[in-house]
């Protein structure tokens, strides 16, 4: 799980870097996407995470219209992966 996140920050980043409107951000815009529909089908709970005092929805759309996934969603998927892990 934590390479997938890890994935999907590197994306975001080379999205982050390019200048918007170029061939180069269109392609790194669908990637971050397609990371963050990858996310969405091994990790199906992120799609009904709501934050429990902004009710923010864990994955949204950002400035570009790019799917975000919020940093507390992802603690929240690698926190309880640890404690399935230590319980096991």
């Amino acid at each position: 799980m934590k390479s997938a996140f890890n994935s999907y920050d590197s994306v975001v980043e080379t999205l982050e870097n390019c200048t918007e409107g170029t061939q180069e951000w269109r392609d790194a815009l669908r990637e971050v996407n397609n990371e963050v529909l990858g996310l969405l089908s091994d990790y199906p709970e992120l799609s009904t995470m709501v934050h429990p005092i902004t009710d923010e929805k864990a994955v949204s759309y950002g400035k570009n219209e790019e799917l975000v996934v919020a940093d507390w969603a992802k603690e929240q998927l690698l926190g309880n992966a640890n404690k399935a892990v230590t319980n096991a």
